[in-house]
């Protein structure tokens, strides 16, 4: 079985990944995070020489289908899950391989193939197929590996604050890296899981104090370039607490930084700690 076959090579070459398509594949990937959804486009030759138009285009069907799952790998190797692992460097943790390995073997399968046509010259077959983050059999699905969520921080002392709906960071353009010499200004960059930090580096949130079904549900934040929260009512409600990030942080440029106040707005109050929980939490974004 080509999966199989795939995690085997994975084992006795160190991890090193090499999950590079075949020469026979084009492949094109884009990352709908407002939606999270993965999107994979696969070209291959139809095989005219040899085969009739109905055969070719069954057999390069077939080719793309045995092959998804692999190019899907390939397609998640660089995308950050935190602020310090992308999926490449989390398949080298020892301790985290084994769990990932049987997650991504899981959800490799359950890809949905959304159509495939053939090209103007009648030379290749494309197919789309995506991988949502989300629900059952979403990426995100198997990476929540706790039961129970960790307590947030009570933050004690008078802090002017109201029960919110949700929480809408804005955090377009560049950010300080807080923590990193060497780095001066950054975009803060998406992840599956992402952190939020006071001004003085204490966590306000991380995917373990969030409840595990809200995070295979949605998320721990959703991403959005777009100033309308529209879309995002659900998530957010009408009358959320809207700040403005302060700086970036961690090795991946993911984890975002909000001020004092506004984490004492949020922490001091139950119904506003229950909504971090819940993952209520938009991030504008470039």
């Amino acid at each position: 079985m080509k999966l199989k076959f795939i995690f085997i090579l994975i084992a006795v070459s160190g991890f090193c990944l090499l999950f590079a398509a075949d020469d026979m594949f084009n492949t094109s990937v884009s990352i709908d995070w407002a939606n999270g959804i993965l999107k994979i486009t696969a070209t291959t030759d139809l095989d005219l020489d040899n085969y009739p138009f109905p055969k070719a285009r069954a057999k390069a069907e077939k080719v793309l289908y045995d092959n998804m799952p692999s190019l899907f790998i390939d397609a998640l190797m660089d995308v950050p899950i935190d602020s310090y692992y992308t999926v490449r460097e989390k398949l080298k943790d020892e301790l985290e391989r084994e769990n990932l390995l049987q997650a991504l073997s899981h959800i490799a399968s359950k890809g949905k193939k959304l159509g495939s046509f053939v090209t103007d010259d009648f030379k290749y077959l494309k197919t789309n197929y995506v991988y949502p983050f989300y629900g059952e059999d979403g990426i995100l699905s198997l990476l929540v590996m706790h039961d129970e969520p960790m307590p947030l921080r009570n933050e004690l002392g008078f802090h002017a604050t109201r029960k919110f709906s949700g929480v809408v960071i804005f955090a377009k353009g560049r950010y300080p890296v807080w923590g990193d010499k060497q780095k001066n200004e950054s975009l803060i960059q998406r992840a599956f899981f992402p952190k939020i930090y006071d001004a003085d580096m204490n966590i306000v949130l991380k995917k373990e104090m969030c409840d595990p079904h809200i995070l295979r549900k949605w998320g721990i934040v959703a991403y959005s370039t777009s100033n309308s929260e529209s879309q995002f009512g659900p998530r957010i409600g009408s009358f959320p607490l809207r700040i403005i990030a302060h700086g970036v942080y961690g090795k991946n440029n993911t984890d975002i930084i909000i001020s004092r106040e506004a984490a004492g707005q949020l922490l001091s109050l139950a119904e506003n700690r229950a909504l971090l929980t819940q993952g209520r939490i938009l991030v504008i974004i470039d």
